[in-house]
């Protein structure tokens, strides 16, 4: 969902969860993340990206042009750096 959001020149508001969001959202660039449950962290970040129609424009912009950048090798890297994670334990 992040990269069809990023696609429609979305501004990206992700949990920590989001397997996705560390590799996509640049923080303050595109979008935020906050900690899953934290009503009140995304109760700001709301807040702040929909009190400027000018600042989420420029978001959604920029992830449109982070997610141009994004391909097949850049997936391959980052599973790569998974499985590098996981045979280190």
């Amino acid at each position: 969902m992040v990269n069809e959001a990023m696609n429609a020149r979305c501004a990206v508001i992700a949990t920590d969860k989001v397997n996705s969001g560390p590799d996509l959202v640049q923080e303050g660039r595109n979008g935020f993340i906050y900690p899953t449950g934290d009503v009140a962290a995304l109760t700001a970040i709301l807040r702040k990206v929909l009190a400027d129609p000018a600042r989420y424009r420029a978001m959604g912009e920029a992830s449109r042009e982070i997610i141009n950048g994004w391909g097949l090798p850049e997936d391959v890297a980052v599973l790569k750096q998974a499985l590098d994670a996981i045979l280190a334990d």
